[in-house]
């Protein structure tokens, strides 16, 4: 459990999963690793941990750590195979943790569990999600994946899952090496679960996602959470080519989750597409005269993306490359290599 929130909701969270993991004491352990450097919140961790030290271990840092730096922390310090992420705005009940983690251990095919009910908390109140969320249980892994898509566009269901360490290994040694710290990290762990096994759906327990995140909603939450991570603020408004280069590379890298190389193939050239088209069909339809791109973004955008004849991964990454150098020159250079080195020997189609 990250956390970095220091309002009284965030302590009550804290304090319910603290007093859930000491009613099933053996079964659960939670780990938090707080970013907050604030003296009453830190004050208020080591008391809890005081108080439940046996099923609580609390890591305090002096200095702010990236997102990404907490989450490697995290996994890190965490010593069992079967793990579950837990933000500290979001409550998840017992019954979700407890069936998940039974599937888990029943079935061997499986990278991750989730529960049926997903709430979303927003600014003037909640809405219940109407749709129960599928099971990914498909023999190959461009099927499981494509079947996320197909359900659930923005909203990563199982980044809150309870998954296996293992499958999520490949994504983290990926992001250890990323030169930008890309803020849709998250999704590398679906890839990771969905490319590395099944996922399935309990029908058991609930969440209560916090729709009010620190960045906001909609395109302003996109381009704060890139300034946030560190890179130009400016890439945000090229999010979904963003993903489109990066999905690729990573699911085509020695760090692939997914072994078969024709499936591998499969997967990359399936979100490839998926993710250029959310980008650039808006885009034809209004004219980039009429679209939110800065001004000095659309050029790079008609060069490589929409004047070519056929979408290609290569048009793609130069567009965001060229996107990056326009204020970083040196991050884009080593943003170049390491494109290059994770798609090095990599057989790439349209």
């Amino acid at each position: 459990m990250p956390t970095v929130r220091t309002d009284a909701r965030c302590r009550q969270i804290l304090s319910g999963l603290a007093a859930l993991a000491d009613a099933h004491a053996g079964e659960i352990k939670v780990i938090v690793s707080d970013n907050s450097q604030d003296r009453s919140k830190q004050e208020f961790l080591n008391s809890l941990q005081q108080r439940r030290s046996a099923v609580l271990e609390v890591h305090l840092h002096p200095q702010r750590l990236t997102a990404m730096e907490n989450v490697f922390f995290l996994h890190q310090q965490a010593t069992s195979e079967i793990l579950m992420h837990h933000s500290d705005d979001d409550f998840v009940s017992y019954d979700f943790i407890r069936s998940a983690h039974q599937a888990l251990i029943q079935r061997g095919d499986l990278s991750a569990g989730h529960g049926t009910y997903i709430i979303f908390r927003r600014p003037f109140g909640y809405l219940i999600h109407p749709e129960k969320p599928a099971s990914w249980d498909g023999n190959l892994a461009d099927q499981r994946i494509a079947g996320y898509y197909q359900r659930w566009q923005q909203f990563n269901v199982l980044f809150y899952s309870v998954f296996r360490k293992h499958c999520v290994g490949g994504a983290l040694e990926y992001l250890r090496q990323h030169p930008l710290h890309a803020p849709f990290h998250d999704f590398w762990f679906t890839y990771g679960m969905l490319g590395a096994g099944k996922a399935v759906d309990t029908q058991d327990g609930y969440m209560v996602y916090d729709g009010n995140n620190q960045y906001g909603n909609g395109a302003a939450s996109t381009l704060a959470h890139y300034a946030a991570a560190g890179a130009a603020r400016e890439l945000g408004y090229l999010q979904d080519l963003h993903w489109a280069v990066e999905a690729v590379c990573f699911l085509l890298s020695r760090y692939s989750p997914v072994a078969d190389p024709v499936q591998r193939r499969a997967c990359a050239r399936m979100l490839f597409n998926h993710h250029i088209q959310s980008f650039s069909e808006p885009l034809r339809r209004i004219g980039l005269e009429r679209s939110i791109l800065p001004e000095i973004l659309r050029p790079i955008v008609d060069k490589h993306v929409l004047s070519p004849r056929e979408r290609t991964w290569e048009g793609a990454a130069n567009a965001i490359i060229e996107a990056v150098t326009v204020h970083d020159p040196d991050t884009a250079a080593r943003y170049y290599r390491f494109l290059d080195s994770m798609i090095s020997g990599a057989e790439l189609t349209s």
